[in-house]
């Protein structure tokens, strides 16, 4: 929200729940509330989340996703450290409670292929966790979505690049990908400021710096992630060993699965 603000004051037009419909040779439908308006533009950047309409324009789609749900809560005392949990409760992912001053996020991310229910799973957790004393388990605000996990896909073609989740670029681990999508936000912007005065051709820079900069650590997470969650499906004491092999911090001694 903030950098939209910021945007905007800086120039930029901004059109508050509309959705892009249609993308034809530089010209893009847009469904606005007063109705539709097309917009002809050089350089289009996808920027529109793990379900991008941009990336479908240009047959590049994330497809491997596991589902995050999560609730602002009152936090009971000060808490220094982020906690992760694991849990049969939220398969293929886990459990996380982020400290704030007073509040705290807490949320779980699973892989709907094993049919858990994310409400479900969530607010088993939450209860788990106000039993504890850490929260008090009524949501002041409640959040979800889609996290992909599947690695970065095909970034450019014709005259659209993708940025953030769009492009796939989310930790198939941890689903952290904030820092990834305003790094790739920056380096896309400048790149389209490239390709206006040096022609498309210099997009292609974006594409490299892309790899580069993610290319080789999201795949080789991926591969971690696969590696991971098949020691889940095996029995406790393989994923218990599985975690401590992948997992991209240090954990305490003992799970609880």
């Amino acid at each position: 929200r903030g950098l939209a603000a910021a945007a905007a004051a800086a120039g930029a037009f901004l059109y508050a729940g509309a959705r892009a419909v249609q993308h034809v040779h530089n010209l893009t439908r847009v469904h606005t509330d007063s109705g539709y308006i097309e917009i002809r533009s050089t350089i289009t950047i996808g920027a529109d989340g793990p379900r991008s309409i941009a990336g479908s324009w240009m047959g590049s789609s994330n497809n491997n996703f596991v589902l995050g749900a999560q609730w602002t809560v009152k936090l009971n005392s000060r808490l220094r450290k982020t906690r992760i949990y694991f849990d049969r409760h939220f398969p293929g992912g886990y459990g996380w409670l982020f400290p704030g001053v007073g509040f705290a996020r807490v949320g779980i991310g699973l892989d709907r292929s094993f049919g858990v229910n994310a409400s479900e799973a969530l607010k088993y957790f939450v209860d788990r966790l106000a039993v504890e004393g850490l929260i008090n388990a009524e949501p002041q605000s409640i959040t979800g979505g889609l996290i992909p996990v599947g690695g970065t896909v095909t970034v450019f073609r014709d005259d659209i690049i993708l940025a953030g989740d769009a492009a796939g670029l989310c930790h198939p681990i941890s689903g952290a990908g904030i820092a990834m999508a305003l790094d790739s936000g920056r380096l896309a912007g400048l790149a389209a400021a490239a390709a206006l005065r040096a022609g498309k051709s210099a997009l292609n820079r974006y594409v490299k710096q892309i790899d580069t900069l993610y290319g080789r650590s999201l795949s080789g997470a991926v591969r971690r992630r696969q590696e991971m969650y098949a020691g889940e499906r095996d029995g406790a004491a393989d994923f218990n060993a599985a975690i401590r092999r992948v997992w991209i911090g240090l954990i305490p001694a003992s799970v609880r699965i």
